[in-house]
């Protein structure tokens, strides 16, 4: 007698394992595994309620915050803005 191969499945509603029949493992709520968590971005350098130093009516001007005088971000718009900037480039250390 064969027996049939019983699939081993993430259950996204309970967050644990679980043996099921093949018919049930296409049921959504069952993945392949966990989804990996994506690594938090870190927002350095916001300043809420910053200043207009030189007038032009912006603030933190030059930086991926800048914004119109009397406006903050929201945290996502703040994350979108780190997100898209480019990151320096890192030197290399001449051996003198």
């Amino acid at each position: 007698m064969r027996r049939h191969q019983v699939p081993k499945v993430y259950n996204t509603i309970t967050k644990s394992w679980q043996n099921v029949s093949p018919a049930q493992a296409k049921d959504p709520i069952f993945s392949s595994g966990p989804e990996e968590a994506k690594p938090a971005v870190v927002v350095e350098g916001y300043k809420a309620n910053a200043t207009d130093g030189d007038g032009d009516g912006f603030v933190q001007d030059g930086t991926p915050f800048e914004r119109p005088e009397g406006t903050d971000l929201t945290e996502a718009e703040q994350v979108e803005a780190v997100s898209d900037t480019p990151k320096p480039k890192k030197r290399n250390k001449s051996s003198k």
